[in-house]
């Protein structure tokens, strides 16, 4: 049950974004790596998708899987971020034909949101990004009216993933910050726990880190934390920490694999 924001409102950035991925501790999957098509991004390596991206000519996508009980279709939603990037087609034009060649498997798959766009700053500045949704209407994110969002694993107005909420009032005061100090408080706002140490499924829907748990389906804990620095020049630095045999523990001490790159 995965948690982003994305924010155009720092001074030095076009763009930020703070990333958690909870998942099952068994499920595989290979850390982010520069892919044979130019992107960069982690991989599950159970359906050969992913859950966000970047790729070296600007284009980004991020995906969130809604909680529900129903069953998934044969869809691999994290199929979806990797057709994004690897695309040569606007990401309006990619939206549209994704719609009508896919509209069966949408409506059979999972319930899904993915932020998407072309992220190369224009005057220092970003334009407005994409939603795709299969439960929800299409919609322009980040626009001059909304600068911020924070996406879980419900729709946009569902305030019953109260981490959404927590996660967007505790980025705020870090606007001030820059340079290394800035990523520091990052990391550390992304292990915000607000729970106690045993976990219903139920509570994660409050805190933004989510210890290691035993669900039904077996054992659970946040197991990737990503930041995504887009400078107003066209640098992003990608930074991605793997907690490995650390999954849960908010106070584990693992260093961020870092990757820099210029927009083509």
């Amino acid at each position: 049950m995965c948690i982003f924001l994305a924010s155009r409102l720092h001074p030095d950035y076009a763009l930020v974004i703070l990333s958690n991925r909870d998942e099952y501790i068994e499920r595989e999957t290979q850390s982010a790596h520069w892919w044979p098509d130019g992107i960069y991004a982690p991989k599950d390596l159970k359906r050969g998708g992913t859950w966000m991206g970047v790729s070296d000519t600007g284009r980004l996508a991020v995906l969130v899987n809604f909680h529900e009980k129903q069953p998934i279709g044969e869809l691999s939603r994290g199929l979806l971020p990797v057709s994004y990037l690897t695309s040569e087609m606007s990401a309006t034009d990619w939206a549209n034909d994704t719609r009508s060649l896919h509209a069966d498997a949408l409506k059979l798959a999972g319930g899904f949101m993915m932020m998407f766009g072309d992220i190369t700053p224009a005057n220092g500045e970003i334009q407005p990004l994409e939603l795709l949704s299969n439960r929800q209407p299409p919609e322009v994110l980040l626009g001059d009216d909304c600068p911020v969002l924070c996406m879980s694993n419900g729709p946009l107005s569902d305030k019953s993933w109260e981490k959404t909420e927590t996660l967007a009032r505790v980025f705020e005061p870090l606007l001030s910050l820059h340079g290394d100090e800035f990523i520091k408080q990052c990391f550390k706002l992304l292990s915000t726990t607000c729970v106690a140490d045993t976990l219903t499924i139920e509570d994660i829907r409050k805190t933004v880190f989510v210890p290691r748990c035993q669900l039904p389906s077996g054992p659970y804990a946040t197991r990737t934390q990503t930041i995504v620095l887009v400078d107003r020049k066209g640098q992003v630095t990608y930074m991605e920490k793997t907690l490995g045999p650390e999954a849960g523990d908010p106070d584990a001490q693992v260093e961020p694999v870092v990757e820099q790159f210029n927009i083509k």
